[in-house]
């Protein structure tokens, strides 16, 4: 059996020095490989090897040859008094004969064992030598010989001359008393059967003691597993316990164990059958049996099953004893036996993972991997086959430092460490703000490298950052990490063979460290050291060139010119080294050289904002870009605006403005001030057909900070109506920001939208302090509410909304329901109704602040025209201040 798979890794980091230590990963198969055939997994560039733990998983193979599969079975019939209630027939005996018997037909040489139980065992092996006592201190110490039916092929010829089944049939013969007890009425008194020898008997089977059943079991399967070896495992035995399961009326010494048999251990695969509704502590017995590890190669246990059912049916209990339970006791088992990838071999599988000495190192890009499981299967008649079967899948693994987070397919997960190196001196640690200095003649190294182990001792490289010397330094296990010391000192002229690291002043000490069986399993960390002059960012400053008010790139000055390769290496760490504000939204795609900096080039998901505030500033963490380049200094910057505004959004609104003057709203992506905007024509207009176009503006008495509303004058072109489907823009250099800032924006569409007083209805509060003039018969008003109906706008493209009224008047009442001031009428503005209320009532007394009600009457026409006699009601509150 083969299968073919491709698995593919994305965004590895290619080689040590392009390690810098923090995290790396080892990719963990959690799932049958084979299910990943044709796939491609994608992941960041801290990965750096296949973990050494590969899941198991037990392919389906079909039964083969037309014998059974050979097992070992122990009955454990539960002999107790209450089993007359639930099985007087005795059921239970007569199903376990039949289904013997087939057995016998298909697979005679299946090897079963019996233990009947109460209160004791019903056998004793010195009424008959075909009994096993149990071999146990407890028992021996006690006097008690308390035997079984041992674990005997049914076609085996016992020591009496009879063969496994006919011993069997013979201790199991029923006759119906009304006891449910077992009687053999021809050859055995009763008195044998009652767990006592001979004449000295007392009647001890009504109570239950499931424990004495599972030491019994035990005791046969240990001698199984002895005499039968080189045939059988451990994982072709099996228990079928019949019983009504509640301990009960237990012998005195039994007492302290006599709930052991819950805990399930020791125990192989358990089928319980129980004759009662209700299981109790049967069912934790189950799911302890299925927990142990009695099999762990092959978690056999995991089958193990109870049912229940009130009282021993006998078709149930035929049908749960042929198809469910002998259906597996007849199955064939597969064994795992070990994993190769690329020709390495694993240890035996441990629980449920194949297990190799180490992790399997991936390559910087592209590694090819071949893994193959091999599995044993229990064929029949017990003989377990060589190298019955090999799944291999080919699969590829591409790392790619461009993915920043983990997204793996079910089934696969990933396994961190953590890297760290860290210098010290006299157990002051060496940082950018407390740098290594020249009388620093022995400079400390530790080492943290979880789950990392060796010998004891692992090598570590310290250079000096122009490249001219390094020195190897051997840190030894100790305290958790590892931990050593090297010398440095100043000179023009190093030596390379002293073991002594030889640098100028203005040079940084850089340390790596690699994992010799997983190159990428890396760290390299630059320390900086008194004397060098670190490249200083002078200024930042946002750029948009697309004239879309978003930011493209962030140009950063500094104070002496950075070698491009020291960008392209800031470059493939930009997501971990460079801070940019978060409310923007902003995303690094790429750093770009300059002559004296460098741009970081962005893309932003954020509002449209061509101003800045506090919260825009640029960060670096401390960075060495290389073993042999320039180092940032760990530094905050302002970004500077190098933005001009642009437009968010421009409406045009027919007729809005006092004696029906069309308005421009527009909305800037920053406050601009009006000196700032050169009128009248500050923008640009093309028609949906794309015919250009101007309009003549001034300015509006609301016209204020990032909304300005403009009155028009004229549009140039006469023939153009202008439609939501236009464009418009900032003419070239016509709208100027705080900073300077002015250019050409991008086009954006031209909304349409009604005239003002656009709610359904509103109340506008007045007070002395904001008199405002209001359109047409209303005028100017110092006091009281205007109350304003908009009934829609008729004539626009998309209005639905319009209503042709005839008269609309109000009354006011106050918050207790009382008539303030009635019968005020409405007068029309276009399509617009309002209505001023003065504040006052009816006898002209001004009323206090406070929350008023007013109910409008509104008169519309029906559909032939006609004034409807019932007025429609609209009820809004209305606010007063004084």
């Amino acid at each position: 059996m083969r299968m073919n798979a491709v698995i593919v890794a994305a965004g590895l980091l290619a080689g040590i020095s392009q390690s810098r230590g923090g995290e790396v990963c080892h990719i963990k198969i959690d799932s049958c490989h084979w299910t990943y055939d044709g796939q491609r997994i994608f992941v960041p560039a801290s990965g750096v090897a296949i973990d050494p733990e590969i899941h198991v998983c037990i392919p389906e193979v079909s039964e083969r040859g037309t014998a059974k599969v050979s097992s070992s079975v122990m009955f454990l019939i539960d002999n107790s008094g209450s089993m007359s209630q639930y099985d007087p027939s005795g059921e239970r005996y007569e199903v376990t004969l039949e289904i013997l018997e087939e057995i016998y037909q298909e697979a005679p040489q299946t090897r079963v064992g019996i233990a009947v139980f109460g209160d004791r065992l019903v056998w004793d092996h010195r009424d008959d030598e075909i009994f096993e006592p149990i071999t146990s201190d407890l028992f021996t110490s006690n006097g008690w010989n308390d035997s079984y039916f041992p674990i005997t092929p049914l076609e085996e010829t016992m020591s009496n001359g009879k063969t496994g089944l006919e011993n069997i049939q013979d201790i199991l013969v029923h006759e119906y008393a009304g006891t449910g007890s077992i009687l053999n009425t021809t050859t055995r008194p009763r008195e044998r059967t009652m767990g006592c020898y001979a004449g000295d008997c007392n009647d001890r089977r009504g109570g239950t003691d499931i424990t004495l059943a599972t030491m019994a079991a035990k005791d046969a399967f240990g001698k199984d597993t002895i005499n039968y070896s080189s045939d059988y495992s451990r994982q072709r035995q099996f228990i079928i316990l019949i019983s009504d399961g509640e301990h009960s009326n237990v012998n005195e010494e039994m007492e302290p164990y006599q709930t052991q048999y819950v805990a399930g251990e020791n125990l192989p695969t358990t089928f319980i059958i129980y004759l009662k509704p209700e299981p109790m502590n049967l069912i934790s017995m189950m799911y302890n049996v299925r927990d142990n590890d009695y099999n762990p190669n092959n978690e056999p246990n995991k089958n193990s099953q109870l049912w229940s059912m009130s009282g021993a049916d006998h078709d149930r209990l035929y049908d749960i004893m042929k198809e469910e339970i002998f259906t597996q006791v007849f199955k064939a088992q597969v064994s795992p036996l070990s994993a190769s990838i690329g020709g390495t071999v694993s240890q035996t599988v441990a629980g449920s993972a194949f297990d190799f000495d180490n992790p399997n190192p991936l390559s910087p890009e592209t590694t090819d991997v071949s893994l193959s499981f091999e599995y044993l299967i229990d064929d029949t008649a017990g003989v377990i086959g060589e190298g019955d079967t090999v799944i291999s899948s080919d699969f590829k693994i591409i790392r790619n430092s461009s993915i920043t987070s983990w997204n793996l397919p079910s089934g696969i997960s990933k396994v961190c460490y953590t890297r760290d190196i860290t210098m010290s001196y006299d157990g002051s640690e060496i940082t950018s703000s407390n740098p290594a200095k020249s009388e620093m003649s022995s400079l400390d190294l530790e080492l943290d490298l979880e789950d990392f182990t060796s010998s004891g001792t692992v090598t570590a490289w310290v250079l000096n950052s122009s490249g001219t010397d390094s020195v190897s330094v051997a840190l030894e296990f100790t305290g958790g990490v590892y931990k050593g010391s090297f010398s440095q000192e100043i000179t023009d002229s190093p030596n390379t063979g002293d073991n002594v690291l030889q640098h100028s002043t203005s040079d940084n000490i850089v340390v790596k460290w690699s994992n010799p069986d997983i190159p990428l399993d890396s760290v390299s960390k630059t320390f900086s050291f008194e004397g060098y002059d670190p490249v200083q960012i002078t200024s930042a400053a946002y750029y948009d060139t697309s004239g879309d008010g978003l930011v493209d790139y962030i140009r950063v000055q500094t104070d002496q010119p950075v070698n491009p390769r020291d960008i392209d290496s800031l470059d493939s760490k930009k997501g971990t080294r460079i801070n940019l504000p978060g409310h923007r939204g902003l995303t690094i795609t790429g750093v770009t050289s300059l002559t004296s900096g460098f741009n970081i080039n962005v893309t932003q998901s954020g509002a449209i904002n061509t101003a800045v505030d506090s919260r825009d500033s640029l960060s670096f963490s401390e960075y060495a870009i290389g073993p042999y380049e320039r180092f940032i200094s760990d530094t905050t910057v302002f970004i500077q605006d190098k933005m001009a505004p642009v437009i968010v959004s421009a409406t045009y609104e027919p007729g809005t403005l006092e004696g029906g003057t069309a308005g421009l709203r527009v909305v800037f992506s920053e406050p601009i001030e009006k000196n700032d905007i050169e009128l009248p024509r500050p923008f640009g207009f093309r028609s949906d057909e794309g015919v250009p176009y101007t309009m003549d503006l001034e300015y509006h008495s609301d016209s204020s900070g990032v909304l300005y509303v403009f009155a028009v004058d004229s549009i140039t072109n006469t023939d153009i109506t202008p439609s939501k489907q236009d464009q418009v823009w900032i003419n070239d250099r016509k709208v100027t920001d705080a900073g300077g800032n002015s250019d050409k924006s991008a086009e954006k569409p031209l909304g349409i939208k009604p005239p003002a007083f656009s709610f359904f209805p509103g109340a506008i509060p007045i007070s002395p302090e904001s008199t405002q003039t209001f359109p047409g018969t209303i005028g100017t008003v110092s006091e009281g509410a205007v109350i304003v109906l908009d009934a829609g706008v008729k004539g626009l493209e998309d209005d639905t909304s319009y209503i042709e009224i005839e008269r609309v008047s109000v009354d006011i009442y106050d918050p207790v329901g009382n008539v303030v001031a009635e019968d005020l009428e409405g007068y029309q503005y276009k399509t617009d109704w309002l209505m001023h209320w003065n504040g006052r009532n009816r006898n002209n007394r001004s009323v206090q602040s406070g929350t008023y009600l007013a109910i409008l009457r509104v008169y519309t026409r029906d559909e032939n025209g006609e004034v409807k006699d019932t007025p429609e009601i609209r009820r809004i509150k209305v606010a007063i201040k004084k």
